[in-house]
């Protein structure tokens, strides 16, 4: 399970992850994400987004941003717009951006 949240001073990474125990931790993260708005469990691992940023972790413990822009070649990162919804799909195999 990953909860998620938005700090509005810029606190700690807003993200939190149990295992099937329930006992929350605070996930690790980049340190100028200060709000994920929405998580996404999928085949491919989670995704996570907010405030135009997007991010992925494997297991919801730890958590990269993923730089779509630099990865289609393009020089900034408004270029492509930002990620502002995630959706799965229903059979898991793609994740829309």
């Amino acid at each position: 399970m990953v909860l998620v949240a938005c700090s509005p001073d810029g606190g700690a990474f807003p993200i939190w992850w149990s295992g099937p125990e329930f006992e929350f931790e605070r996930a690790v993260g980049p340190a100028d994400v200060s709000c994920v708005q929405q998580v996404e469990a999928t085949s491919f691992g989670w995704f996570g987004g907010g405030a135009g940023q997007l991010l992925w972790s494997a297991d919801g413990s730890a958590w990269e941003e993923i730089d779509i822009a630099g990865v289609l070649g393009y020089e900034e990162p408004f270029q492509l717009g930002y990620a502002d919804n995630l959706f799965a799909s229903p059979d898991g195999t793609r994740v829309t951006v």
